[in-house]
């Protein structure tokens, strides 16, 4: 919290740095790769001194968040169990997926014996399609949703914490307004 003007400059900095390093690294690999390095050093300079003025209010809105966070520390447990979460549903997704390849490369092997024309096997590959495609979609809408409970439990608990600072259970009512129609 002391130091968030310079954490903040510190940041911008490194960006532009770590775009000239790589662009150092990838001269002898691809010249056109280094070209986009250099762009997005130019860029992330361009960036930078674009919102320079801006600092001094980021650091102060970074300075309130901590305090907001150091206020309502169960935020960051809320965080890790949300991650915890997104790693178990991706889990269970890759199975799913795996499933369905699976079960797409049997009916392919079963299929390849001569029984099928070339118009069933296409509409049994593009069925396949289909299922990864809403898969594909699941995967999106549950890493979403996960994401967004995290970020719906601490604006909430911040916004508890800005407007009545006294406040207790902060941290529950706000994770249960965002996993809760109530």
């Amino acid at each position: 919290m002391r130091n968030a003007e310079s954490l903040i400059r510190i940041t911008l900095w490194w960006n532009i740095l770590i775009c000239f390093a790589l662009a150092l690294v990838l001269v002898t690999i691809s010249p056109i790769l280094t070209v986009v390095m250099l762009l997005a050093a130019a860029l992330n300079w361009c960036y930078m001194r674009a919102v320079q003025s801006r600092i001094p209010f980021a650091s102060a809105n970074l300075k309130v968040a901590c305090s907001a966070i150091r206020e309502h520390f169960a935020v960051v447990a809320v965080s890790y169990l949300v991650v915890i979460m997104g790693v178990a549903w991706s889990a269970v997704w890759c199975l799913a997926a795996w499933s369905v390849f699976e079960k797409m490369q049997d009916d392919t092997d079963t299929d390849n014996s001569g029984s099928t024309d070339d118009e069933e096997q296409q509409n049994m590959s593009s069925s396949y399609s289909a299922l990864f495609f809403f898969l594909s979609i699941s995967f999106y809408w549950g890493q979403e949703v996960l994401k967004n409970v995290s970020h719906v439990t601490t604006a909430g608990s911040v916004a508890s914490w800005w407007y009545s600072p006294n406040a207790t259970g902060v941290v529950s009512g706000s994770f249960c307004r965002a996993t809760t129609s109530r």
